[in-house]
Parts: structure tokens; C-alpha cells; sequence
């Protein structure tokens, strides 16, 4: 059975999305999404089960926490370490950035691609990789807890390399624009 079209835009407002992303992700128009949520459209079997598809993936993308995602095993270096350890550590475990600590505080993060620009911008590899990573890192990473959902995680990761996630003060894991794959299989 069928929900009332009405129904629609009650959904599509409680997600947050608005008429016209939610037309793209379905392949209808956004004028179509307007005259249904007035009930002022007829609209075909086919296009209501566009937006329905459409509206259940959003909520199933809605569902998805942090804790769902997240790597628990967090692998992390110290601001006194040298950045040949921190290297070492990110090529062994194939992985591209680490939270740094000092005590049990995160104070930045260590990332390959900071090494590279370092490099580019004509740094000597030698004295790099004795550096302290305290004199390379860059600004920590966001934190969030166990019940975020997919959609705030998303925004975050445009813009840094990876999100701690936080019960407390206690670090429980950690996301990387990797992990969002797991997303796609649930």
C-alpha cells in the first residue's frame, strides 16, 4: 500500500533535504516533488516509487551511526616522536594519517600528505625525518560520539583527513574517508 503523497513532504522535511535533492536522487523533477506535496499532481506509479526508493535510502543513510563505521582500533603517535617513526607506522598499516598525543590529550594530527607538501615545498628528507611529528603536525581531528549519524560525519570528512569518535573523554575509534565504504554495504 501506497502512502498519501502528502505524506511525502513530511518525510523529506523530517531528513532535512530539500525538493530539489531529493527530485535529483529520485530522477524527477522538483516540480513534480512540489505539485505531489500538495496534492495537486497524478503522478505515475513509476515516479512515486523513484521518490519512495529515494526517501527509504536517505532514512537508511539516516540510520547509520558512528559507532557503525568507526575503526576501533585507533593508531596514534606521540608529538615528541620522530616523523620517520610516524612514517613508518603510516606505510606498515597503509594507512594515511594518525591522531598525535601528548599524554592522553590529542594535539594535532600527522598525515602523509603534510610530509609530501613538506617535501614539494623543498625540506630536506634527512632532516624531516628527524623532526619532531609536534613540528610537523597540523590541527587535531574534529571529534564526535558513537551516535552521530552518516550525514554529519560526511561534511566533516570533506574537509579533514579523518574523525575521532568519543565516548567522554575516552577516544573509542576512528573514521577515515575509507570507512565510509562500509556505509555502502549495510
Amino acid at each position: 500500500m501506497l502512502p498519501e503523497l502528502v505524506e511525502l513532504g513530511k518525510r523529506r522535511k523530517r531528513l532535512g533535504v530539500t525538493q530539489t535533492r531529493l527530485a535529483k536522487l529520485a530522477g524527477v523533477s522538483q516540480s513534480l516533488v512540489a505539485k505531489m506535496e500538495r496534492g495537486s499532481a497524478d503522478p505515475s506509479y513509476s515516479n512515486v516509487k523513484k521518490l519512495l526508493d529515494a526517501l527509504e535510502a536517505l532514512e537508511r543513510r539516516e540510520s547509520i551511526s558512528a559507532k557503525d563505521i568507526m575503526t576501533s582500533s585507533v593508531i596514534e603517535v606521540k608529538k615528541s616522536d620522530p616523523v620517520s617513526h610516524a612514517i613508518r607506522i603510516i606505510q606498515s598499516k597503509g594507512i594515511s594519517q594518525l591522531p598525535v598525543m601528548e599524554g592522553r590529550q590529542m594535539v594535532g594530527s600527522f598525515s602523509e600528505a603534510t610530509v609530501t607538501s613538506l617535501l614539494v615545498s623543498g625540506a630536506d628528507s634527512a632532516k624531516l625525518s628527524k623532526m619532531s611529528v609536534g613540528q610537523t603536525m597540523d590541527e587535531p581531528f574534529p571529534t564526535i560520539s558513537e551516535s552521530t549519524p552518516l550525514s554529519a560525519i560526511t561534511p566533516l570528512l570533506q574537509h579533514n583527513g579523518a574523525v575521532l569518535v568519543v565516548r567522554g573523554a575516552v577516544c573509542k575509534g576512528i573514521i577515515a574517508k575509507a570507512d565510509l565504504l562500509k556505509a555502502i554495504r549495510k
